[in-house]
């Protein structure tokens, strides 16, 4: 990555686009402390993330990743628990408030019905679900998400991010998301950011961002965009 500067503010949603090797996962590893850069800083709330205790930061932030390594003897509720252990005491014991968030993130991601249900025996889209009810349970103020709709059939897809722009629009979530597709990117953020050779391309709203010779000069292909009928924002056509 060179020269990227962007901010995320509560209450918005921002997309990452780009083709393979443009430096998406990088960024999420960058903002989520997995990676440090070698120069620039990253900032949580105005501090210095590297200023962050491991705690501190786990109330505040949480990742979806793309491919999370989950313990497949574990059931799916126990994943999800985990979410709580930022805020767990020193027995780490989960209180009665603890389990009633848990709960409530798998209603709303529709997982509560895996709850008893071990991580081996679950489909990719199944687990990828529990992974984002594990990040809602730990009640974040950012919620960085690497391909989230990874493995999801159309129905899900549509479910999790309509979940996301809610929480985004109500409770003031600041959310950063990569997105291979870009019609679900144009759909559900309020801005992008084109990434091209870890450089940012474009950045702007989704009809700024996604263009014919923007999509040309990135992805090195030829599509037709046209407005969405009922959102009016950008679709991609091959």
């Amino acid at each position: 990555l060179q020269s990227v500067n962007l901010r995320v503010c509560p209450g918005q949603m921002v997309g990452v686009i780009g083709p393979n090797g443009a430096g998406k996962s990088t960024l999420v590893k960058i903002l989520s402390r997995l990676l440090r850069p070698d120069r620039g800083y990253v900032y949580l709330g105005g501090q210095d993330l590297a200023q962050w205790n491991h705690t501190q930061l786990a109330r505040h932030l949480a990742v979806v990743p793309q491919a999370a390594q989950l313990p497949e003897t574990f059931t799916a509720w126990e994943i999800v628990l985990m979410g709580r252990t930022p805020y767990l005491g020193l027995l780490g014991q989960e209180t009665a408030t603890d389990m009633a968030i848990a709960q409530r993130a798998m209603e709303e991601t529709n997982t509560w019905h895996l709850a008893p249900r071990l991580i081996g025996q679950l489909s990719g889209g199944e687990r990828q679900r529990v992974v984002v009810a594990r990040a809602l349970a730990q009640e974040p103020r950012v919620l960085l998400l690497d391909e989230p709709t990874l493995h999801l059939d159309l129905n899900h897809q549509l479910e999790i991010l309509s979940l996301i722009r809610r929480l985004v629009d109500r409770q003031g979530l600041a959310v950063l998301a990569i997105f291979h597709d870009l019609n679900l990117a144009a759909q559900f953020c309020h801005e992008l950011v084109l990434l091209h050779q870890g450089r940012i391309f474009a950045h702007g709203r989704p009809e700024e961002v996604i263009t014919v010779s923007n999509i040309a000069a990135v992805y090195g292909t030829d599509v037709a965009i046209l407005p969405h009928p009922r959102t009016g924002r950008p679709t991609v056509l091959p």
